[in-house]
């Protein structure tokens, strides 16, 4: 920020990672042009009172409407904020990001199903089935699979499953 004083910031990330680098960023923005326009924070919780001005928060709601997962949702944010703001020619990262939350606000509300939990032995079953049809399946095609069916089952447990049947295999 210091050498690049009237370029634009995003930082996205978790609220634990922007409050660990809060003191860098407030050092930094004593540099720039106008802070209030060349800065935004995106992550999905409160973060120090002293970066509020800055925020952009994210919410579940948001990971549907861009068609992401929760672990991505910050960075997806962050793409579709930045295409905007060059392919609009904009200047105000700010003024950007109330119109978006305004507009976001319309969002229905998140689609959560359930699956069905399954027990170990369901689970074994499941994955021997697979490995006959597919002898090179990953465990992550695996969980996949298993969850798009409906399922349930706590990943580790479900790799771990994986791994034990994998090895047994003559």
């Amino acid at each position: 920020m210091k050498k690049r004083k009237k370029d634009y910031y995003i930082i996205c990330g978790s609220p634990d990672y922007i409050n660990a680098i809060e003191l860098d960023i407030i050092n930094g923005l004593e540099y720039l042009v106008d802070a209030k326009k060349q800065l935004l924070i995106i992550t999905s919780k409160k973060i120090n009172d002293r970066l509020t001005t800055y925020l952009f928060k994210t919410n579940q709601n948001m990971a549907q409407w861009l068609r992401c997962n929760m672990l991505m949702l910050n960075i997806s944010v962050a793409k579709y904020i930045v295409k905007e703001f060059t392919s609009k020619q904009l200047d105000n990262l700010n003024e950007l990001s109330e119109k978006l939350v305004e507009e976001l606000k319309e969002l229905p509300e998140r689609e959560v199903t359930k699956g069905i939990r399954r027990s170990p032995e369901e689970v074994k079953s499941f994955i021997l089935k697979l490995m006959n049809q597919n002898p090179s399946t990953s465990a992550t095609h695996a969980l996949r699979k298993f969850r798009d069916s409906g399922n349930s089952f706590e990943e580790k447990r479900f790799r771990a499953e994986f791994k034990a049947l994998m090895e047994a295999k003559p």
